[in-house]
Formats: structure tokens, sequence, C-alpha cells
């Protein structure tokens, strides 16, 4: 799933096999098997069925590593600030 979300990060629509771990990543992969894989590459190379790159890269932007770091960092500010409120609270409450 990593190399399909930089596949779909540069604007390249995506046939993949079915993996469990790449359902709901965007509506920019398709899923098949078999003859059904070999259509549905062609139907992705058509460029009457081609999306818009842009709007494949929107779709996994919030997946990002810079995007995952970002909601990272916000939890461990959020968790240090309610540790620290809970240490002021402890101290009131001893005092």
């Amino acid at each position: 799933p990593t190399k399909l979300r930089e596949y779909l990060a540069a604007g390249v629509p995506v046939v993949s096999v079915p993996v469990p771990e790449a359902e709901g990543i965007s509506p920019y992969v398709e899923f098949a098997e078999g003859q059904g894989f070999v259509e549905a590459v062609k139907r992705r190379l058509s460029p009457d069925n081609r999306p818009d790159p842009n709007q494949i890269s929107e779709s996994v932007r919030e997946q990002s590593w810079d995007c995952r770091g970002e909601r990272l960092k916000q939890m461990i500010r959020d968790e240090l600030a309610m540790a620290a409120t809970r240490k002021k609270v402890a101290t009131v409450d001893t005092a």
C-alpha cells in the first residue's frame, strides 16, 4: 500500500489486485483480477477515462507523511497539555 499511495500522490490512477489494506484509500484505485485486471488497466490508460491528476493527488493528500506527522505532533501536544493539567490538579489537591 505504500507504493500505491506514492503513485496516487503523483497523480497516477492505480489498478491493483484486491488487497484488504488498500481498500478505501482512494476512489482512484480500481481492484481487479485475472482478465478483469487487463481490462481495468486498458480503461485506466484510455484518454477518455483518465481522471485529472490533481484530483488523484488530492484524494490521498491527508495520508501523506507530512500530514500524518502533523497529526502525531498534535496528539503529543494534546497529551502533554492534559498531563500538565492533571499535575496541576494533583498539586492543588495535595496542598
